[in-house]
């Protein structure tokens, strides 16, 4: 009985190069598989499956996060925020009249706007 070695460390030898395009060839369906070598698979399914089902867990838990952050951060957090407000506004000019149908400047009709405006907001 004669046994044939192949080494090399620059080549592969013949009996691997003919196992290695063997199974690549299968892999890319290059070569048909013998019977029974594929096996369909259900874990693609249910890792999507999975995915799916925690994508809309977390987008649930993202949404209902935000809302609560939103709501505490508007809410008043404590009785001081009923308290008046007072505005102070310097202007370079004082109005020339607090007649609002013959004001011209800018700053006049932002005053006048101020001054209606707290007379006027409902509480």
């Amino acid at each position: 009985m004669t046994s044939m070695f192949f080494y090399s460390e620059t080549e592969v030898g013949p009996v691997t190069r003919k196992l290695y395009d063997e199974l690549t060839g299968i892999q890319f369906g290059d070569i048909e598989a013998p019977e029974g070598w594929i096996v369909k698979s259900r874990l693609k399914k249910l890792l999507k499956e999975i995915f799916m089902k925690t994508k809309k867990w977390m987008l649930t838990a993202g949404v209902v996060l935000s809302t609560a952050v939103l709501l505490v951060a508007c809410g008043k957090a404590d009785k001081e925020a009923d308290a008046p407000t007072t505005f102070s506004y310097v202007y370079g000019v004082d109005p020339s009249s607090l007649d609002y149908s013959i004001a011209t400047r800018t700053s006049t009709t932002d005053i006048i706007g101020n001054v209606v405006d707290g007379l006027l907001e409902k509480r």
